[in-house]
């Protein structure tokens, strides 16, 4: 007599592949997903880094320099004020009124302008809001404080990485240390709020987006 050995029916064996498939399915997808959202992780410590840096170097500048009350003279409301702005290899004089908004107490400006101590250099930061992208560029004076044309100013993040938002608020609108704006007793020691936004694409977000802000007190006392 023949014994039979037990076995699974082809229905079971089908049965138990389909099953064992779709369990795969999801642990791939879940695999997926988790390596995305670690890319993620790993690309907004980057972007983190790179607003750091250049918080770090705009707030150096303001602290280790001056406020260049000449491109914001809110005084002169009525007027039509040019300055001398260095674009990429070129020097022009542009209608600096078009670019700032005064108010009582403060400056919103699109670009920073800083000059140092000895007035040699001026510090440029400027937002492309049609590039995204902020730059920083050093602009020496001659010995008669002709400015002296250089590269074209260094960007201040990766070429990923998009600034979609910069907003520069100097406090006070008026030049402290200049006596004809010092008619009380009061005294602010000139300040500068920097709002940023930071952004590049993801892989399980579209696009990883950071803000920061923050307040740079100079150091520069006159």
């Amino acid at each position: 007599m023949i014994k039979k050995t037990p076995a699974f029916t082809l229905i079971e064996l089908l049965i138990a592949i389909t099953v064992f498939s779709i369990f795969i399915a999801f642990s791939m997808t879940a695999f997926s997903v988790f390596h995305r959202v670690q890319q993620d992780s790993a690309t907004s410590r980057d972007l983190m880094f790179q607003i750091d840096d250049a918080m770090n170097i705009i707030t150096e500048a303001v602290k280790e320099n001056k406020i260049d009350y000449f491109y914001y003279d809110c005084a002169e409301s009525d007027s039509v004020k040019t300055a001398a702005v260095l674009n990429p290899g070129v020097i022009q004089s542009v209608n600096i009124r078009q670019d700032i908004i005064c108010s009582d107490d403060s400056i919103n400006p699109n670009s920073l302008y800083l000059t140092s101590l000895d007035g040699s250099e001026e510090i440029i930061f400027k937002w492309d809001s049609s590039e995204r992208s902020l730059t920083m560029q050093k602009v020496p004076r001659d010995l008669d404080g002709v400015f002296v044309e250089l590269d074209e100013p260094a960007k201040l993040q990766s070429d990923l990485v998009k600034v979609s938002y910069v907003d520069f608020r100097i406090f006070p609108a008026l030049d402290p240390y200049d006596f004809r704006n010092n008619e009380t007793e009061d005294f602010y020691q000139p300040n500068v709020k920097v709002k940023m936004t930071f952004e590049t694409p993801g892989q399980a977000k579209p696009v990883i987006s950071i803000d920061f802000e923050t307040t740079i007190t100079s150091r520069v006392y006159q």
